[in-house]
């Protein structure tokens, strides 16, 4: 019993000497800094990038295409300059910016801030700088990059938009713990959990085209980039795709396509109603009658254009007889002319929006055939519950199951879209395209935004 006292005794002795110690070390407020997830301010997406690995996934594209940004883009250079003007890249770096895309800001990790006044010197030599510092926060704008830099001890923020201050209060006035709603239910979300790279939105944005919120990543090789996108919605958003649809080949000679194949009581649902409205605003701007389209179609639509096809021509020529008489000579031969073909399937009510088209002058007759806009012309037939249009002699024959995808032609780009995993409450798109032609455009953005 002596013994158990004695032991008792040790090790309350032992306790009160690790509180002093701990307290001497002053343990908990080392431990009480506000973490660099606290600080970030909100915007429309929100980014959680893992600097050195990220690094590691795109340098292979950066050497393939010489680019002048290789070497100081490599892990091996981040890193070595981060640890010698102390930045901690082993962590994650958080970004913020805003739909209209004029206000940017990065947080990174901070373990020496004395060391980061050697890199904003090296900067001094070459542009304007101006230094704002205040007593705990050193501040310094480029005027040639119209970009704010300050920081503090564990932290330093880049940021460039029209309201530095109130964002920069928001960082420095931040609390242990206090991370802001919607960074903490982009961090909580599962899709994408191990990615280098995800974007995060829940603005007005997705919200427009009837989802909650939507996450994107990314994987590329050195030819081509593929994005992974989720979107969300709290209600069910009615959104499937039918089985045993049919539809057109792809081709390689297509330009733009698009085969979709959807159950049509997806119009009914809020998704549905705000995908139809979005849809509605762009359709205007050619007085396209999309409401008109949307409560007659039964949900399968093929649109192929691209290549060229065969077509019969009706030439009229003026001949002379035997008697010198001057008559109309009717005849037809084969040309040429650009393949487009359009098939979508209607309700009983198909009729009304052609009649709309019509109305609009969207469709029209010419040679006993059909333009729209400024399409070839179209021969048209009507098979129920199929409306078929094409420039070519015969219509296509469809095949079964053709998938469900997109493929868009921007600035010379060929973008597709792929319909893929598709949930009560969520859908998986997958887009691809190829990387030569983004860094082009990167490049001439640089180019004119410096000569602005």
């Amino acid at each position: 019993m002596k013994s158990l006292n004695k032991g008792v005794f040790f090790i309350v002795i032992l306790a009160i000497l690790v509180g002093v110690l701990i307290a001497k070390s002053n343990f908990y407020s080392l431990n009480n800094h506000t973490r660099l997830i606290d600080r970030v301010p909100v915007s429309d997406y929100l980014i959680r990038l893992k600097s050195l690995q990220f690094s590691k996934e795109i340098n292979p594209i950066l050497f393939k295409y010489k680019l002048p940004i290789r070497e100081f883009a490599s892990p091996d250079f981040l890193l070595g300059q981060a640890k010698h003007h102390g930045i901690n890249i082993q962590t994650e770096v958080y970004l913020f910016f805003n739909e209209s895309k004029d206000e940017w800001g990065a947080l990174m990790q901070v373990n020496d801030s004395s060391k980061l006044i050697s890199g904003i010197d090296r900067f001094r030599k070459n542009t304007e700088l101006i230094d704002s510092s205040a007593e705990d926060i050193r501040i310094f704008y480029f005027n040639e990059l119209k970009i704010y830099v300050a920081y503090e001890k564990n932290y330093l923020f880049i940021y460039s938009g029209s309201n530095f201050s109130a964002r920069l209060n928001e960082v420095s006035q931040s609390k242990l713990g206090e991370i802001r709603p919607q960074w903490k239910r982009f961090l909580t979300k599962k899709p994408f959990k191990n990615e280098n790279l995800v974007i995060y939105t829940e603005g007005t944005g997705i919200q427009s085209w009837g989802f909650d919120y939507g996450l994107i990543a990314h994987d590329n090789d050195t030819t081509g980039l593929h994005l992974k996108c989720y979107l969300h919605s709290y209600a069910p958003h009615g959104i499937y795709c039918t089985q045993n649809s049919v539809g057109l080949p792809r081709s390689s000679q297509d330009v733009k396509a698009i085969e979709l194949h959807l159950s049509p009581k997806f119009k009914t649902t809020k998704t549905g109603q705000q995908l139809i409205g979005k849809l509605h605003s762009i359709g205007k701007k050619i007085s396209f009658p999309t409401h008109e389209f949307f409560a007659t179609w039964a949900g399968d639509l093929s649109f192929r254009e691209g290549g060229s096809v065969n077509a019969t021509q009706r030439v009229i020529t003026s001949e002379f007889d035997d008697d010198f008489n001057v008559r109309e000579v009717i005849r037809f031969e084969q040309i040429k002319v650009p393949g487009y073909t359009v098939i979508y399937n209607t309700s009983d009510d198909g009729k009304r929006f052609i009649n709309k088209l019509f109305a609009k002058g969207l469709l029209r007759s010419e040679a006993q055939r059909l333009r729209f806009l400024f399409s070839p012309l179209l021969s048209m037939k009507n098979t129920l519950p199929y409306y078929y249009f094409t420039s070519a002699t015969r219509f296509p024959t469809q095949i079964p199951n053709p998938g469900n995808y997109v493929l868009w032609n921007y600035q010379g780009t060929p973008i597709l879209l792929h319909i893929g995993a598709i949930e009560t409450n969520s859908i998986e798109l997958d887009i691809d395209f190829a990387v030569k032609p983004v860094l082009k455009y990167i490049q001439r953005t640089k180019k004119s935004n410096l000569t602005k």
